[in-house]
């Protein structure tokens, strides 16, 4: 039988996922800060469940392995690390 370990989404990884959520928009966006106002995650590729996953790994200091090429534009930020698969 096959086990698998559940990490929980608590208070830390939603301090983890807020910090994303500003470089992102840094990282990413528009180069002038007054256009940035307008944009979203999802304008720039990234979905509200890809932060979360991403934020759990940070978290737990895990190596998310993704193939999805939005995800592997993070590698690096906030401590986070990617293997593309």
């Amino acid at each position: 039988m096959t086990r698998f370990t559940v990490f929980g989404i608590d208070d830390e990884t939603a301090d983890i996922c807020a910090k994303l959520k500003v470089a992102i928009p840094n990282q990413f966006g528009p180069e002038q800060r007054n256009k940035r106002r307008n944009i979203t995650m999802e304008s720039l590729g990234f979905g509200s469940n890809d932060l979360w996953i991403a934020s759990s790994a940070i978290q737990y200091d895990h190596v998310l392995v993704t193939a999805d090429s939005d995800l592997l534009r993070l590698d690096g930020m906030e401590g986070l690390q990617i293997e593309n698969w």
